[in-house]
């Protein structure tokens, strides 16, 4: 699973909507003041708003200022102002939660809106998209260049300007914010500047950026918003004025050897017709009409049949190959986990031989201490024992005596040599031996 958000688009431009009109109004953005106006704009219960917040805070979508009392404002980006490398939201549905992200490129999805075939389990997950422009048809630069040049002339002319430049003006927010909304940018000027640099191989990545765009939008204004409905409307014009585009017909038709008495890509049309429908009617009339004298229309008969036997041949190589990987992939999947448990049960026996092997040694090692140990204790108290029957002890008080008496009684002092002397005269050797 890619790092994913759980607080969703709409919900995020509420709670910073929310925090601009505390701040715009003078009032502290603090909890209690967003549960407050939450609950007036949006109907948020005081759970809701809580864990929307946390949500936000979680992701830096929202930070926290520590004043007398906690106060939220709108997050920011560093300084360097890079892109996440995975998308946050759901390229499908453009909405949060767990995601999966594909290994080729930027794009991330519900395991729900994959279709099954898209992704196994325990698997590399590659999406739709990269599958479409990796295994695409090279077509001419130039020609390319040329076609999509006029397409995006023409969505341009049919609302396509609000995506000039993103984000727009009109957005509330900064562009720090939009950074933390969209993780991989486009607009039509970079589009327009792809184009000129010849950066699109085929019109696939030209439609993938395209719908990368539409996807930007829905995430910074909304499902519902006007511009989001343009966007949409774009893409489903642009995708059907390519798919009325013949590329190779397109290519064979400007070649310089071509005697057909047709137009050239160049000649004017009726001013009705321009942009894409001018590509088509081209297209069309290079299709229709009878090439008397054209040199080189076998070759654009034979192109077509042979391009369309390649690309059957090239759709069940692409099946078998996908299937084939899928096996093999599970193939090796079982093997790498049977040679993986039995890496770990070595492993194991050969740490329990090396910790028995260790403890052993410590053993003997330890008994051979405790062994000296003993032996050094019980010369000690030999040595202790000597010592003791050796000193003379006080008849009195049982310490340490110092002042001999007689031949079986000494004192400690003679303070306890005078206090005893009244009992201890009687039976005193010393005196009858004087």
């Amino acid at each position: 699973m890619t790092a994913h958000r759980n607080c969703s688009p709409d919900d995020v431009r509420n709670v910073w909507s929310t925090i601009s009109h505390l701040n715009v109004t003078g009032k502290e953005a603090t909890m209690e003041a967003i549960m407050l106006k939450a609950q007036e704009s949006f109907g948020w219960s005081i759970s809701d708003t809580s864990s929307r917040i946390s949500d936000c805070v979680a992701t830096n979508l929202v930070e926290i200022v520590e004043t007398k009392s906690l106060l939220y404002q709108i997050g920011g980006v560093d300084s360097s102002g890079s892109f996440s490398q995975h998308d946050w939201y759901c390229f499908e549905c453009q909405n949060a939660g767990k995601v999966i992200g594909c290994e080729s490129c930027f794009r991330v999805y519900h395991e729900s809106c994959v279709h099954p075939r898209a992704h196994v389990p325990e698997m590399s997950f590659v999406c739709d998209w990269c599958r479409v422009t990796l295994h695409r048809d090279y077509q001419d630069r130039e020609c390319l260049k040329r076609a999509l040049s006029q397409v995006l002339a023409d969505a341009l002319s049919k609302g396509g300007a609000h995506f000039s430049h993103l984000p727009e003006s009109s957005w509330p927010y900064t562009e720090r914010q939009y950074r933390l909304l969209v993780a991989n940018h486009i607009d039509l000027e970079e589009m327009q500047r792809k184009i000129d640099l010849f950066s699109y191989n085929s019109d696939k990545e030209f439609l993938a950026d395209l719908h990368l765009l539409r996807h930007n939008v829905i995430i910074l204004y909304g499902t519902d918003n006007a511009l989001a409905t343009i966007a949409t409307e774009m893409v489903i014009s642009v995708k059907a004025a390519l798919d009325a585009v013949d590329f190779n017909e397109l290519k064979a038709y400007e070649r310089p050897d071509c005697k057909a008495p047709l137009g050239t890509p160049g000649d004017k049309l009726p001013e009705s017709h321009n942009g894409v429908e001018n590509l088509v009617m081209r297209e069309q009339s290079f299709k229709g009409q009878k090439r008397e004298g054209c040199e080189c229309e076998w070759e654009v008969l034979t192109m077509n049949e042979l391009g369309g036997l390649q690309d059957g041949w090239r759709l069940l190589y692409e099946n078998h190959r996908e299937k084939m990987i899928i096996e093999f992939l599970g193939k090796l999947s079982k093997e790498c986990d049977a040679e993986r448990d039995r890496l770990r049960i070595d492993m194991i026996n050969q740490f329990k031989a090396e910790l028995e092997s260790t403890k052993r040694e410590l053993d003997k090692q330890y008994a051979q201490k405790l062994k000296n140990e003993v032996q050094t204790l019980m010369e000690n108290h030999r040595f202790d024992v000597s010592q003791t029957k050796k000193t003379q002890w006080c008849a009195k008080c049982a310490n340490e005596a110092i002042y001999h008496c007689c031949w079986n009684t000494s004192y400690c002092s003679v303070k306890c040599q005078h206090e005893s002397w009244a009992v201890h005269k009687r039976t005193c050797r010393r005196r009858k031996a004087e």
